[in-house]
């Protein structure tokens, strides 16, 4: 089962490179495609107003050059890094396949695709395997950009053809009725001018579009950016407090020579030749509180007088025997990070 799901997860890890490749070679013909700036029917068309042609004309163009920019713009983007992101095609490939076996379904995917990358490339640091994410990232999202302002460029385009294709029409079946009819010439001349209007309007609302769906795509690129930001800021902190955990449980041990202590009698020794009566004695001192000193300590006082007063269980007994301090300060090696 374990060969089985390695090979369905390297066959996928292959497939994504493939498709990345086919993605690549599919943006390029598109952008190539899609630089005709005005169809060849709306050139060829006979119309008999020729300013609503060329109306129809500088909108191609002007829809074409706002889209052109906009994909220039995000060729530039993706050309600044190879389609490997800096590394050679088979490390890629490799961290491409390990990514692919750690998914958001399973359980501590991140750690754990970070751990088989830093043992699949142990010249790599952290900071490297995590920097060649956000590039992969990035790009993948380029392409996704670049994917989504040609299906937009070609949408567009084929609405204002789909327009144009009526409005021609319908200034063409004006025109055939100013030929029959030359007493409705003044009535064309208003169809005219009000497609002229409606076309102005649509221009409008257009370039508002495009303008809303930039800066959404701005936005979302730059949360994408503050939220890679935040994780590597998040495991860096993590790894911070796991080092200052490690350095304050660790607790050195203090130990003087004693040479004498290693080489004489043990108590054990001793105790077998000790006499009946020095054998009833205890065998070791205990080492405890005497009652002076427990009741040296003003919590043991201040407890026992407010349970005295009937007070011990009260919010107020309890506030105040937080407050009151020990005599001695605990041991730096009996505190906790624990807290409850």
């Amino acid at each position: 089962k374990d060969q089985q799901e390695y090979t369905v997860a390297k066959l996928k890890a292959e497939y994504k490179a493939l498709e990345e490749e086919m993605e690549d070679l599919g943006l390029e013909v598109g952008f190539l495609v899609g630089s005709e700036s005005v169809p060849k029917e709306v050139l060829d068309a006979n119309s008999p107003d020729p300013e609503l042609k060329d109306s129809l004309i500088q909108t191609f163009q002007s829809i074409s050059e706002r889209y052109q920019s906009r994909l220039q713009s995000l060729q530039e983007k993706l050309q600044q890094t190879d389609r490997f992101c800096g590394w050679s095609a088979d490390d890629h490939k490799r961290f491409q396949f390990i990514v692919s076996l750690y998914t958001h379904d399973v359980p501590k995917h991140r750690e754990l695709k970070m751990d088989m990358l830093s043992r699949l490339f142990p010249q790599r640091t952290n900071l490297e395997l995590i920097e060649h994410q956000r590039l992969w990232d990035l790009r993948h999202f380029t392409q996704s950009q670049l994917r989504l302002v040609t299906q937009q460029w070609h949408r567009d385009v084929e609405e204002l053809l789909a327009s144009a294709r009526v409005m021609l029409q319908e200034a063409d079946h004006a025109h055939q009725e100013e030929l029959e009819l030359h007493r409705q010439r003044q009535h064309q001349q208003d169809i005219c001018l009000h497609l002229k209007e409606k076309l102005k309007k649509w221009r409008a609302q257009q370039e508002e579009v495009a303008k809303l769906e930039a800066a959404i795509a701005a936005r979302r690129q730059e949360e994408e950016e503050e939220r890679m930001k935040r994780e590597q800021e998040q495991e860096a902190a993590v790894r911070s407090q796991q080092k200052e955990k490690v350095s304050c449980l660790s607790v050195e041990v203090v130990a003087e020579a004693d040479p004498e202590r290693m080489m004489g009698d043990t108590e054990a020794w001793k105790s077998r030749h000790l006499n009946e009566n020095e054998l009833q004695k205890p065998l070791y001192s205990l080492s405890t509180y005497t009652d002076t000193q427990i009741l040296s300590d003003p919590r043991v006082r201040l407890e026992q007088a407010l349970r005295e007063a009937g007070l011990q269980q009260s919010q107020y007994s309890k506030a105040v025997l937080s407050e009151v301090k020990p005599p001695k300060p605990p041991r730096r090696d009996t505190e906790s990070t624990l807290k409850f």
